[in-house]
């Protein structure tokens, strides 16, 4: 049987690859999080997915729902990557 050998440089530019990735996802999750907090701020409800995907890649949420509708809302939502975007008018 032979064994399966990989040299130190590959093995170092797999742990570097690795690493940019994981430092990607946590720039990525922080950014999101910032703009849902924006959100948030303005009444609306949107909340990051969580789950084990998310730790390798952040997904961005799928819903927003507002009490009204707001144009820099919406652009917001869009700017974030939200795919639906519901509103209420409340009077």
């Amino acid at each position: 049987m032979r064994r399966l050998r990989f040299s130190l440089a590959a093995s170092l530019l797999l742990t570097a690859a690795l690493a940019a990735l994981l430092g990607a996802n946590n720039w990525r999750r922080a950014r999101m999080q910032h703009q849902v907090d924006a959100l948030q701020a303005m009444d609306v409800d949107v909340k990051l997915p969580v789950g084990w995907i998310d730790s390798i890649w952040q997904r961005p949420p799928a819903k927003a729902y507002s009490a009204i509708y707001a144009p820099e809302v919406a652009d917001r939502c869009d700017e974030l990557g939200v795919k639906t975007y519901d509103y209420w008018i409340v009077y």
